[in-house]
């Protein structure tokens, strides 16, 4: 799949979201970011929509639609908080439409206690109402609540997103090393898929030989990835 992320509000100027218990901008980009990682680590194609400056509210989401619409995307997700003195999760869809994606998300965010608020109209919402793409929002839960924010955790609302998203249960750990056959050329798990993923994703003009070989320039391709996963 072909996946667009926006994580939200942008960190400055204007429309910087809400701010209750915690800043919606901080937990946004918390599951934002492992969501991303869950996704591309299971080999899915992810394009992160976020900006983190906008002059003006409406200039924010402009530009993240600008990103999304940019892309021939699958599916288009807005990851957010919300608040005014409720709690539990929500998820927004054109007309309310309860596609599957929508409602695994939702399904899967609440079994961890969190109050099922619906699937809800958001043909209003511009990011929904201008996506080319089949889109949903997802209002996590509310940042001015202590019951949701006692219960919040990034990486269990990351997964249950992730997991919503394509039907299965991901984690960023999906390579691992064994021990090498020779004094320059290695044999891996998922050696050869990683390097198809990793083909895919960066679209570099050096790509990887896809031989099933963890050779140098394997190897150097693996760390980077590594590097990145261990930053979120």
């Amino acid at each position: 799949m072909i996946i667009g992320i926006d994580m939200g509000h942008p960190l400055r100027g204007g429309g910087t979201g809400a701010v209750g218990i915690r800043k919606e901008t901080d937990c946004n980009r918390e599951v934002g970011k492992k969501v991303i990682a869950k996704l591309q680590a299971a080999g899915h194609t992810v394009i992160n929509c976020t900006t983190d400056y906008a002059e003006t509210q409406a200039q924010g989401l402009k530009d993240r639609i600008k990103l999304a619409n940019a892309q021939h995307l699958d599916l288009f997700v807005s990851i957010h908080f919300n608040s005014g003195g409720g709690h539990g999760t929500e998820v927004f869809t054109w007309s309310g439409k309860e596609f599957k994606e929508a409602k695994e998300v939702l399904n899967s965010i609440c079994s961890l206690g969190y109050r099922n608020r619906g699937i809800k109209n958001g043909s209003n919402l511009c990011v929904i109402r201008h996506s080319k793409a089949k889109a949903m929002l997802i209002e996590c839960s509310f940042i001015d609540s202590s019951e949701d924010m006692n219960r919040y955790n990034s990486e269990d609302l990351a997964s249950a997103i992730a997991k919503g998203i394509v039907g299965q249960a991901l984690s960023t750990s999906t390579i691992k090393a064994t021990k090498p056959n020779s004094k320059d050329k290695y044999t891996v798990d998922y050696c050869l898929e990683f390097q198809k993923w990793y083909n895919n994703i960066t679209q570099t003009k050096a790509p990887l030989r896809e031989d099933n070989i963890y050779g140098s320039a394997t190897e150097k391709a693996l760390q980077t990835i590594a590097n990145i996963i261990r930053e979120f």
